[in-house]
């Protein structure tokens, strides 16, 4: 994609911590994480060293003023990163997005970009579903032994693809209008990431 307008609400499927460091690389934005992430050995500090909106998800007003934070960063054509599943997947398969925050652009309008993108290659050889835990974090692993491996990888190669735009919110400006911004936007999302898995297939 050319130009990313200004102030857009990005969503994109989760798979490791390394989507973090490859979308902050296309395009300049914030992320929005959990709170726990901001304890996180290395990947905390970099968090709050780029501006991340932490979410505190034990607490309703909280969550409020997260939300709050996010629709300003926005209004202030910041472009914000949100990872709607939630959690990381196993690479295997996307899970459900969940839809709360899916409420900021419906009312403020902003765009919204849903983004896909899948690791294929890691040191030039294809990450069939056995090897996709050596990138993937998910569940119960623990964070420095999958970190410490992942350092002594020299390449890992990665897919992403833009979605189209959806540059009119308006148009979901009914009952239940962020469910159905969600549901339209991760059906955007997991189509974008089944094309690219079928392309990787192809290139096995």
């Amino acid at each position: 994609m050319d130009r990313i307008p200004p102030g857009s609400f990005v969503v994109a499927n989760h798979c490791s911590y390394l989507d973090i460091l490859v979308l902050g690389s296309l395009f300049p934005a914030v992320f929005v994480a959990k709170k726990e992430v901001e304890s996180w050995f290395i990947i905390g500090l970099l968090a709050r060293l780029a501006g991340t909106v932490f979410v505190n998800r034990t607490s309703r007003m909280k969550t409020i003023s997260a939300m709050e934070e996010i629709d300003n960063r926005l209004s202030s054509g910041i472009n914000v990163i949100l990872f709607p599943e939630g959690t990381t997947n196993n690479g295997i398969d996307m899970l459900a997005f969940k839809s709360s925050f899916f409420k900021i652009p419906v009312e403020g309008n902003n765009p919204v970009l849903p983004v896909s993108l899948i690791y294929s290659h890691v040191d030039e050889k294809p990450i069939g579903e056995d090897e996709k835990d050596c990138i993937a974090w998910h569940g119960a692993m623990s964070l420095c032994p999958h970190l410490w491996n992942m350092l002594g990888m020299r390449q890992i190669d990665v897919k992403v693809h833009f979605n189209p735009l959806i540059l009119d919110t308006t148009i979901f400006n009914q009952l239940h209008a962020r469910k159905v911004l969600c549901s339209f936007a991760h059906r955007s999302v997991r189509s974008g990431w089944e094309s690219l898995q079928q392309e990787s297939m192809e290139q096995f």
